[in-house]
């Protein structure tokens, strides 16, 4: 995480935090997650992710060719 603040500047790094542990452990802890929710709730979490993750690069991808 230091090179994602020393070289990039970035100073919030919380969210990459989430991910350098071990791929296992974290497998581990979305199972615990999710083992009990119904498969429906599951895709329309999924969906919803998506739908606001393309939302975001749609956002980026428009200010770029504004520029």
């Amino acid at each position: 995480m230091d090179v994602l603040r020393d070289k990039y500047g970035i100073k919030e790094t919380g969210f990459f935090e989430a991910f350098k542990q071990s791929y296992n452990d974290l497998e581990k802890r979305i199972v615990k997650l999710v083992e009990n929710t119904q498969i429906e709730r599951l895709r329309s979490i999924a969906h919803t992710i998506q739908y606001y993750e393309k939302s975001f690069w749609d956002s980026i991808y428009s200010n770029e060719t504004k520029s």
